[in-house]
């Protein structure tokens, strides 16, 4: 058992998430490469959400893709069907809505917050702003990239762009079969 000021470390699909103090969640924010099928982005939250369920974790998804039309109904009908609760204020900019979901995190009681957002080109300078805001606001113990493995070698490109703007902690190709 850890000490006073110690952390636990939890392994999930190859990664630590840290084992919280009561009160204050672990927190995994998940930026995305643009692509078409945003369904299977969706998916790696909710396989995500639901490994920590099955691990005795009270994960939450954090809806701040407020750019595409259905993304947050998309979340929220997984996280329905996961049994995993899904933060979402309409209105409210990513940056804040991260912001608002920690506070939401001990209503809810989650000990996981999954934040969710949009896909968006490493080129694409507002919305990288926007990532390095939601990463100052809520200081997640995990940033991992999820890029469809369909953009080959501009894989490497992209995570080496995203890794020096928001210092990855894990990379998740989707669709290597």
């Amino acid at each position: 058992s850890a000490g006073v000021g110690e952390s636990q470390r939890h392994q999930v699909f190859g990664f630590e998430v840290p084992t919280s103090c009561p009160g204050v969640p672990s927190d995994v924010l998940i930026p995305r490469n643009t692509w078409k099928d945003k369904a299977s982005f969706d998916t790696t939250a909710g396989k995500l959400a639901n490994k920590l369920k099955k691990d005795g974790k009270r994960p939450m998804l954090v809806a701040a893709d407020i750019y595409r039309p259905a993304a947050v109904d998309q979340l929220q009908v997984l996280g329905q069907q996961l049994g995993v609760p899904v933060f979402h204020q309409a209105g409210v900019q990513p940056p804040e809505l991260c912001r608002l979901a920690l506070a939401a995190a001990a209503h809810e009681k989650a000990n996981v917050l999954i934040y969710d957002t949009a896909g968006r080109l490493a080129i694409d300078d507002a919305l990288m702003t926007e990532l390095e805001q939601i990463k100052a606001n809520v200081a997640p113990q995990n940033v991992l990239l999820v890029v469809d493995a369909m953009i080959g070698q501009d894989s490497v490109k992209t995570a080496a762009e995203f890794d020096r703007r928001l210092d990855l902690d894990g990379f998740i190709l989707t669709k290597l079969d």
